[in-house]
């Protein structure tokens, strides 16, 4: 893969492969990811990071309609990103992401479950 072991201006930044990369003008809107790289020029990796987009950096995608600009959270912040920056990030999918939406669907059903219950002894 290109973005392992990157050599920049500053030298090897020696990131890990990502097991599932992705650009993240790809990722569905509700979905959390990390940032591999940035597969830019100097000018645009710099404007990325001063928006907090930076390898190891976190992001939920809140709005993503494939054309035109998305909208994501970087921890408080709220950030309006165009497409072709967003090809430029390479992302993959925490691994936080998974388990929160799996204790999420346990809870509804657990909830679900329990409201059965009660309703029948009574």
């Amino acid at each position: 893969m290109k973005f392992a072991n990157r050599t920049t201006a500053k030298g090897v930044s020696g990131y890990k492969k990502a097991e599932h990369p992705q650009s993240l003008a790809g990722v569905a809107p509700g979905r959390q990811v990390s940032v591999v790289d940035v597969d830019a020029g100097r000018e645009l990796r710099h404007r990325l990071e001063s928006m907090g987009i930076f390898p190891n950096a976190e992001a939920r995608v809140l709005n993503n309609s494939n054309h035109g600009p998305m909208l994501l959270s970087l921890g408080m912040n709220r950030i309006m990103l165009g497409r072709g920056m967003a090809q430029k990030v390479i992302v993959e999918p925490c691994r936080g992401d998974k388990e929160v939406s799996r204790r999420l669907f346990n809870c509804s059903r657990e909830t679900k479950e329990g409201l059965k219950g009660s309703g029948n002894s009574g």
